[in-house]
C-alpha cells in the first residue's frame, strides 16, 4: 500500500511538473557548439613588463536549426557548470559566414532554408576555465509559458583564431 501511494504522488508530482526537456519533436532539429580564441593586439603590462591581462579570451558560439514555427525566450546558459550571459542572440535569416574551421580550412556557413530557421547565439568565456572536452551545455528558456530545457553534449568545432586591435 505504501508503495502505491509512493508511485501515485511521484507520478502526481511529475505531471506537475512545468519543466520540460527539449526534443526534436518539439522543434530543436539539431545544434552545433563553435569555439574560436580571441586576442588582442596590445595588452597592459606593470612596471616590470608583465602582462595584467591574459590577452585572450574564447568566444563560443551555439547554433541552434529549429522549425520555422518554433519559438522561445532563452533566458540562461551554462557550460559545464559555468554560468554565461548570451551576448549577442540572433535569428539568421540570409547565408552567414561564421568563421574558418581550423582543421579542415572550409568556411562555416549557415544557410538557412524554407523548413527551418537558424538561431545564433554568442557567448565569451574571459576566464579560460572551459575544458574543451565532454561539454555539458545547458540553455534554459521559455516556451509557451513553461520553463524548458535545453541540453547539449558536445565537444566544440573549433575556428581560427582571430587578432582584435
Amino acid at each position: 500500500m505504501r508503495l502505491l501511494n509512493f508511485l501515485i504522488l511521484f507520478i502526481l508530482l511529475n505531471s506537475c511538473s512545468s519543466q520540460k526537456a527539449l526534443t526534436s519533436s518539439d522543434g530543436v532539429v539539431q545544434s552545433w557548439l563553435y569555439t574560436k580564441q580571441e586576442f588582442v593586439g596590445n595588452i597592459m603590462t606593470d612596471e616590470n613588463g608583465n602582462p595584467i591581462e591574459k590577452g585572450f579570451w574564447f568566444k563560443h558560439f551555439l547554433v541552434l536549426q529549429v522549425d520555422k514555427a518554433f519559438s522561445a525566450n532563452w533566458e540562461t546558459l551554462s557550460l559545464n557548470d559555468h554560468a554565461f550571459t548570451i551576448s549577442k542572440l540572433n535569428l539568421i535569416e540570409s547565408d552567414f559566414v561564421l568563421g574558418v574551421q581550423r582543421d579542415s580550412q572550409k568556411s562555416i556557413i549557415i544557410q538557412p532554408n524554407d523548413q527551418y530557421k537558424y538561431i545564433l547565439m554568442e557567448f565569451e568565456d574571459h576566464f579560460s576555465e572551459i575544458p574543451f572536452s565532454d561539454n555539458d551545455l545547458v540553455l534554459t528558456g521559455k516556451k509557451a509559458n513553461k520553463s524548458v530545457t535545453f541540453h547539449l553534449k558536445a565537444n566544440p568545432i573549433f575556428l581560427e583564431n582571430e587578432i582584435r586591435p
